[in-house]
This record gives C-alpha cells, structure tokens and sequence, in this order.
C-alpha cells in the first residue's frame, strides 16, 4: 500500500513517512485506493476545495471518518511543490531494507523512478496551491456548523426517547389503576354478596378460608372498635374507619368478609376511602352485631390458658403451691412446645411426629410442668395424651397451636417485672451504684454459662463470695439474687454451693432459664434506670 511504501522509504518513521506520502500522493488509477476510500466522502472533501490526493491521504488516515478527516486537512495544509523541494533532504536508500525494496520489486509496485528519488511526471501536475487563511475559516465555520447540526439532532433524538418513554409510564400507571379499580369492584361485589348472608355465616367464611387465629384478629379488632363507639357514642371519631390505614387494610379489608361485617352493624361508605356509622343509626344493632362475633370468636379460637395461669397465679398470691417463678418457667416452656408444633406444620396443617411428642422423663416435664398442674390441664386442653411415657397429641388443631401461642406471648408478658430475679436486681441496682451492679450481674451470668456448658466440673458448682466481693464490692442485695439463681450461701466458710436436684443431678433447664431471666431483667432495669 502506499502508507508502506512510505514508511519503508523513511525507515519508519512516521512524521517523515507522512510528509513522504504527501510529497508523493498515491496514483489514483490503482483499483487498491479506490477501492479503499469512501467515494462519497471523497467528493465531499474534494468540494471544500482539497485536492484528491490530500482528501483521499486524509480519508486513509482517518479511516474514511468525514469530521476527523476534514480537520486533519485543515491542521495539515498539502504542501506546495516549491516548498517542497527545497524543504526536502537528498533521499537515500534507507540501511537494511533492500529485502524489503526485492520483495516489492518482486511484486511490481514500486517503479525505476520512485528508485531513482524522482517523483512522477504526472503526480506533479496534480499539486495544487496551499488554502488561504480565509479558506480555511470559512472551511472551520461550516466543520463547526455541521457539528452543532450533529448535536441538535442527537438532543432531538434524546427528547424523542424521553417522550417515549414519558408515555409508556403513562400508560403503565393507567393500567395499574385500572386495574386496581377493577379488584376494588370486585371487593365491593364480594362483600356486597356476604352481607346479605348475615355476620354468623360471615364468620364461618372468614374461619374456613383464613383460618382460627385470622379470624380471632379481625374480630378482636372489630369488638375494640365497636366498643369505643359504645362507650363514646355522642364522639365522631370512634365512628369512622379509614380503610386506607395499614392494621385495617391488614386485618379487615383484605380479609374477605371484614368490611361486610361492619355494614351489617351500619357502617355506609363514604368519600375518601372511609366507612362511617350515621348518627341516625341505631346502635342497638351495633351492640348485637358485636355481640354476635365475640361470642363467635370466643367459641371457636378461644384457649383455656388465660383462666388456667390465672388460676395458678392466685394460689401463688395465697402462698399455696407452685410459686410465681414456677408458673412463669412452666409458662415459657409451653411456648416453646406450642411454638415448635407451629412451626413444624407444613402447608396442608401436617406436623412431623418428632414434634408432637414430649417425654416423661424429661427435665421440662419432671421439674417445670409436673410441679404446676395448671400446665398439665393446658396440654390436655390442647389434645394432649398419655402414650407409652410421652405425652402426645396425634392429630393438632394448628390454628388453635397459634392462638395458644398468643396467649402464652400475653401472659408471659404479665409475669415480667414481678418475678423473684427481676425484684432482687432492681433492689441492688437501687441501693447501690450502677457500676457496681453491672459488674455484679456480668460476673453471675458468666458462673452460669460456665455450668451451663460443662455441667459436669465440679469446681464450677461453687462461687466463693470473698472473691467476687473483691471485683464488685460489698453490694446490699447481692446475697439474695445469689441465692435467686440456685445458689445456696454458707456463712461460715463465704461459699456459694449451686442447688441440685433430689436424684443429685444439675438441672440445666432451670439454671437457663434463670440466666435468661436475669439477661432479661438487667437490661430492662438498666435501660429505665439511664432514662431517669
């Protein structure tokens, strides 16, 4: 190519082999530039006032590129032939390229005067004048004129797209509120229908299809609210229901059901996405309607564990059997039963067998529910049997599991703040400083972890309190939580022994429940104590 021939006269390098391929422009009779430059291109640079040998070199440098080939033409003006000539150094025959001169004298395309350092007849009627000044600014005018033509038309294209795009999310959000107020008919049509059945059917719809603990929200939820408008019925707040709000989307709207219930008590629709109860409406129907559904809820998702704790809490309050603390670890460990059960359930209310079991000979058994009979009657209540040395239920009402949960969730909340660990921790945080305290607490969670882990190591059992007393100081009440998790204290030798059970054993169920039960109690007592 003549880009090769140029760096292979100049030893290849390139500014010299450039002003080379300048001096002496290709021939434009050979099919290999002209099959390479882009015609069009060609004729447009051509136009500008270049000649063809300087457009076509500039087209070939560029890549056939119009913009970049107009500006290298404008940055490098062809040079004049006068100039040329007396700018141009004797050319020679550069040193080590005669095999490279063979092979293109092999070839045919180099001929006897371009050997002889001559240029071709030709060739030299083809140059022409340099630009002028004002050629070239009016030739950088219209480079710059096409540029900003460029521009406004990609700027055109970019707002064309965004247009597009604007409508596409137009259309878009117009689909989804069609869409969303289709399934709002839809809803009305639905409770429409379920209103007309009266609110005992409405329950048994809502019972089937959400099951027990759904239904015992939505119309716990619905009673609270009937109630205030019972209590305050001359109040126009209590008689509005914003459907937009998130606990009544979650517990009344999007249960199939709920909204026809609350028209059955009188609540109309109104604007704004509010159910309202007329001032003119008789609540005489409103108190039977809520009459109805807690009698409902109470009948079918009601457990008997409220009035059972209930009940072992008052024989506790009368100094009988079992104490406070027994109740309220009895009381977790049905949970977690009840939880694991729950948990265990499959889509279809099916519980693996490993979960519906629990032993006899069990620490939780022995020690948490044998000593609360309230416990016994609450896993009877709930389907459980006395097979074979497990208690067991064989077919459980997951629905009825749930609620159990919740109950047990409500109950263990009352216990806190009341147990024998939370008493003996807020009287040594309140008689004694807060440091102190905390190093007192973290010392005894750490005995407890160590028996915990390794029951077996005797040393553990013991807690010398001179020792302890040394990293926390004397502390009024220490010697009472001591004794709260499990500790007997000797007087006479300053020793802490850990209590075991009657068959000499470490009952690590109820020294875990006791370390979380102080975890628990320390962070209550020390997150009120820094708010104050």
């Amino acid at each position: 190519s003549h880009a090769t021939k140029g760096l292979q006269s100049q030893s290849f390098r390139v500014n010299q082999a450039i002003n080379w391929c300048l001096e002496n422009p290709e021939v434009a009779a050979e099919p290999q530039s002209s099959s390479s430059v882009n015609e069009s291109n060609l004729q447009n640079l051509m136009s500008m006032g270049f000649s063809e040998a300087h457009a076509r070199n500039s087209l070939l440098l560029n890549g056939n590129h119009l913009e970049r080939a107009t500006n290298w033409c404008l940055t490098n003006p062809e040079i004049v032939q006068s100039e040329a000539k007396s700018t141009q150094k004797p050319k020679q025959k550069p040193a080590g390229t005669s095999n490279s001169h063979q092979q293109v004298e092999n070839q045919g395309e180099v001929d006897e005067d371009w050997r002889a350092g001559e240029e071709p007849q030709d060739e030299k009627e083809k140059k022409r004048v340099a630009l002028t000044a004002e050629e070239l600014e009016e030739l950088k005018k219209e480079a710059q004129l096409r540029a900003k033509i460029a521009e406004k038309q990609r700027k055109d294209k970019m707002r064309r797209a965004e247009i597009q795009r604007v409508k596409r999310e137009e259309a878009l959000e117009k689909k989804a509120q069609a869409a969303a107020e289709m399934r709002e008919e839809k809803r009305k049509m639905r409770e429409a229908e379920l209103e007309a059945k009266g609110p005992e059917e409405i329950f048994k719809t809502i019972l089937s299809a959400y099951g027990a603990a759904q239904a015992r929200d939505t119309i716990t939820l619905m009673v609270k609210m009937m109630d205030l408008i019972l209590k305050n019925p001359s109040q126009q707040k209590y008689r509005k229901v914003k459907l937009g709000a998130k606990k009544i989307q979650k517990e009344i709207v999007r249960v199939a059901g709920g909204v026809a219930i609350l028209r059955c008590a009188g609540f109309r629709d109104t604007e704004g996405g509010l159910l309202v109860l007329p001032s003119t409406s008789s609540l005489d129907t409103l108190k039977k309607i809520r009459n109805v559904i807690h009698s409902l809820v109470s009948k079918k998702t009601a457990t008997c564990i409220p009035k059972l704790i209930q009940k072992a809490r008052e024989q506790d309050s009368k100094k009988q059997k079992p104490s406070i603390e027994r109740v309220y670890f009895a009381t977790i460990e049905l949970k977690k039963l009840f939880s694991n059960v729950v948990a265990a359930a499959d889509e279809e209310g099916k519980v693996a067998k490993d979960f519906l079991s629990l032993s006899m000979d069990s620490l939780v058994y022995r020690y948490r529910f044998k000593s609360v009979p309230a416990s016994i009657e609450i896993l009877k209540e709930m389907g459980y049997k006395q097979i074979r040395g497990y208690w067991r239920v064989e077919a459980p009402d997951v629905e009825l599991f749930v609620a159990a949960v919740k109950d047990l969730n409500v109950e263990i909340a009352k216990f806190r703040g009341v147990t024998p660990i939370f008493k003996a921790t807020s009287k040594i945080v309140r008689a004694n400083p807060i440091e102190g305290s905390r190093t007192m607490v973290s010392v005894l969670l750490g005995c407890l972890d160590r028996i915990i882990s390794e029951p077996e190591n005797v040393k553990y059992h013991k807690l010398k309190l001179s020792v302890l007393f040394r990293k926390t100081g004397i502390l009024d009440g220490s010697r009472v939580l001591i004794g709260r998790l499990g500790f007997k204290i000797e007087d006479l030798t300053e020793t802490a022994h850990l209590k075991l059970t009657k068959s000499g054993e470490v009952d690590l169920n109820l020294l875990q429940l006791r370390r979380d039960d102080l975890s628990y109690c320390w962070t209550a007592i020390a997150a009120r104590k820094s708010q104050t």
